[in-house]
C-alpha cells in the first residue's frame, strides 16, 4: 500500500468557497447546500476533476486536533467545509485565512467578530477587518472608503441625480454605519470581499476605471489589485534594484525571471504606480493560489481489491478492516512525525492533525479497488497554542515510511485473520499469493487503457512520449466514475475472474485459514539493511530515516 500526497486547492481564479464546495460535495455523498460557502462550479480541472471517484460512505474524523475540536465519528458536510475554509467547525468563526501558502497568516490576532448586530449577525471593527484580510488598518479604511463612494454614487443615480462614473474595479467593503458614525463590516460583506480577492482583479476593469496615466499610491494600487501594499512594495523594490536586467529582457522579448511592478519614486520617496503599469502587471500575473488542505491517498495492491470484491462477506470485512487498520496506523505515524508549522522560517511542532478519512471501494473503471482519501486540513495549532498553516514538507518526507508501516500492519492483520500468504513483485509491492498476474491484469483496466493510449501515441509520433504527453494521456483517458453500489458489480467481477481460472472456491482454498506467528531475528534484519544489493544503500550511498523504516 502507498500514500501519495496531493495539494488541495486552486492555482488561481477560484475562491476558497468554490474550492471547498467542490471537495466536500465529491467526498461527502450526503452533502447538499453548505451554509456560508459559495456553490461549487465544476470544471475540467482542480478538485472537481480530481475527485471524480465519488464515494458512497460517510467519512471518519481522525487525528488529535480533530478530537480536540470535538470532531469525532462520521464526517458532517458542514463541519468538513468549515474546517477546510479555516473556520471553527461548530460556530463558523474564522480561525485562519486560506489564501495561498504564503498569504496564509500564522494567526488572525483579533480577526474575529467584534460584536453582534440586532439580528445576531456578526459585525467586525476595522482592526478585525484588517486582521481577517491580512492588510494594514490604513488599507482596511481605504476598502471601506471605496465602498462608501460606490454606495453614494449608486444612491445619487437611483434618486435621479447626476450620474457619476461608478468605479467597477478593485476590492471594497460596504460598511454598516451606526447613528454615532461608527463603521462596522458585516459577515456577508466581509466574506464577499474575501472571495473577490481570492479570484483576483480583472485587468480590463482596472483599465476602465480611470486615465491610463493616473498616478496611484501603493494603497490605491493594492486595493485595485486585491493584494496588500506590502506585497506591491516588494515588487516595486525589485523593479528598482533590477531595472537594467528587466529592460534587457523586455528588449529581447523575454519574460524577466522574477515578478516586478513598474513604479517610480515621488518627491518624498514614496512609490507611485501608473494605472497602465498596474494593468500590465495584472495581465501577466497568475491569480492568487488557494490551498485548503492535502489529500493523503492510500492506494492498495490489486490483489487486495480482488480478494475483497470476490470473497465472502466475512472475507470482505476482514480485508477492508485490515486496509483501514493500515491506513490509520500510517496516519498515526505521520501525525507524530510530520505535523508541524513554520514561524519566521523555522519549524514549530504541532499538537496534531485534523483529518477527514473517506473510503472508496472501486476505481474509475469500476474495478475492485479499495482506497482511502485522507484529507488533512491546512491548519495546525503549534506547541504554544498559536494557530498556523501546516508545513506540508513533513508529509512528503515521511510518506514512504508511513506506507511501509501501513502495509506491514495490513499484511500482519490479514495473515493472522485469514492465513493469507504473500509474494513480492519486482516493483517491491506485496500481492496475495494465489491470485495470478493474469487476474491482476484483468482488473487493471484503467492502467491498460493508459498503456494502450500511450502505445498509440508513440506509434503516431515515432518516438517515446515525454512527461507532459503522458500526463495529457492520463487526463484524456480518465472517465468520470459512476456512482454505483459495488455490490451490484460482484457478479461481473466473478465472471471475469473465472475466465482466468479464479473461482470463489479456488479463492477460498488459497487462504491458509490459520493463525501465523513469526519472530524477528535482529541480526538477520541488520544484515538485510546493510546488504549492498537489497539494503538501504542499494543504488545510493545516502538514506533517510523513512527508508530504514
Amino acid at each position: 500500500m502507498r500514500f501519495t500526497v496531493t495539494p488541495l486547492g486552486s492555482g488561481g481564479g477560484r475562491s476558497v468557497g468554490q474550492v471547498v464546495g467542490d471537495i466536500v460535495r465529491y467526498l461527502e455523498p450526503r452533502a447538499t447546500d453548505i451554509p456560508g460557502l459559495a456553490p461549487a462550479v465544476p470544471s475540467g480541472s482542480g478538485p472537481s476533476s480530481y475527485y471524480a471517484d465519488r464515494g458512497t460512505e460517510a467519512g471518519r474524523w481522525l487525528g488529535y486536533s480533530a478530537a480536540e475540536a470535538g470532531l469525532v465519528g462520521p464526517v458532517e458536510s458542514t463541519d468538513f467545509a468549515r474546517v477546510l475554509a479555516g473556520r471553527d467547525p461548530h460556530t463558523g468563526a474564522r480561525l485562519i485565512t486560506a489564501q495561498g501558502s504564503a498569504g496564509r497568516r500564522p494567526s488572525l490576532g483579533a480577526g474575529n467578530q467584534t460584536k453582534l448586530a440586532s439580528d445576531k449577525s456578526a459585525l467586525y471593527g476595522m482592526s478585525d477587518v484588517a486582521a481577517t484580510l491580512g492588510v494594514t488598518a490604513r488599507e482596511a479604511e481605504a476598502l471601506v472608503a471605496a465602498g462608501e463612494r460606490l454606495a453614494e454614487r449608486t444612491m445619487v443615480a437611483l434618486l435621479g441625480g447626476p450620474t457619476f462614473p461608478i468605479e467597477p474595479a478593485g476590492s471594497f467593503l460596504l460598511p454598516v454605519i451606526e447613528a454615532d458614525g461608527t463603521r462596522w463590516v458585516g459577515e456577508t460583506e466581509l466574506s464577499r470581499c474575501e472571495a473577490a480577492r481570492d479570484l483576483g482583479a480583472r485587468p480590463e476593469e482596472v483599465a476602465a476605471g480611470g486615465d491610463p496615466a493616473e498616478q496611484l499610491s501603493l494603497t490605491q494600487a493594492a486595493r485595485l489589485a486585491g493584494v496588500t501594499a506590502r506585497y506591491l512594495r516588494g515588487l516595486c523594490r525589485r523593479h528598482e534594484e533590477h531595472s537594467a536586467e528587466i529592460d534587457t529582457a523586455s528588449e529581447d522579448g523575454t519574460t524577466p525571471a522574477r515578478a516586478h511592478l513598474v513604479s517610480y519614486r515621488g518627491t518624498r520617496g514614496q512609490w507611485i504606480v501608473l494605472r497602465k503599469d498596474l494593468v500590465d502587471f495584472l495581465r501577466g500575473r497568475t491569480a492568487p493560489a488557494v490551498r485548503v488542505g492535502y489529500d493523503l491517498t492510500l492506494t492498495t495492491e490489486k490483489s487486495l481489491g480482488v480478494l475483497a470484491g470476490l470473497g465472502t462477506d466475512e472475507v470482505r470485512r476482514a480485508v477492508l478492516d485490515a486496509i483501514q487498520a493500515g491506513n490509520d496506523a500510517g496516519l498515526a505515524y505521520l501525525e507524530y512525525h510530520a505535523s508541524a508549522g513554520r514561524a519566521r522560517g523555522q519549524e514549530v511542532l504541532a499538537r496534531g492533525l485534523t483529518i477527514a478519512s473517506f473510503r472508496h471501494l472501486t476505481s474509475r473503471a469500476l474495478d475492485p479497488f479499495p482506497h482511502h482519501h485522507n484529507v488533512v486540513a491546512n491548519t495546525i495549532i503549534d506547541e504554544h497554542g498559536t494557530r498556523r498553516a501546516l508545513d506540508a514538507r513533513g508529509l512528503y518526507a515521511h510518506a514512504q515510511a508511513a506506507s511501509a508501516l501501513a502495509t506491514a500492519k495490513m499484511r500482519h492483520q490479514l495473515t493472522t485473520a485469514l492465513g493469507v500468504r504473500w509474494r513480492r513483485r519486482r516493483s517491491g509491492s506485496w500481492e496475495i499469493d494465489g491470485i495470478s498476474e493474469e487476474v491482476l491484469r484483468e482488473f487493471s483496466r484503467r492502467r491498460n487503457e493508459i498503456e494502450d493510449a500511450l502505445a498509440e501515441l508513440e506509434a503516431e509520433i515515432g518516438r517515446r512520449s515525454n512527461l507532459d504527453e503522458v500526463q495529457a494521456v492520463v487526463t484524456g483517458t480518465r472517465p468520470a466514475k459512476e456512482n454505483v453500489d459495488p455490490a451490484t458489480l460482484v457478479a461481473d467481477w466473478r465472471e471475469r475472474a473465472a475466465r482466468h481460472g479464479l473461482t470463489p472456491r479456488k479463492l477460498a482454498r488459497g487462504l491458509g485459514g490459520g493463525s501465523v506467528t513469526s519472530t524477528v531475528d535482529e541480526q538477520r534484519l541488520f544484515q538485510k539493511l546493510a546488504s549492498p544489493t537489497e539494503g538501504v544503500c542499494a543504488g545510493h550511498s545516502l538514506f533517510t530515516h523513512s527508508e530504514v523504516l
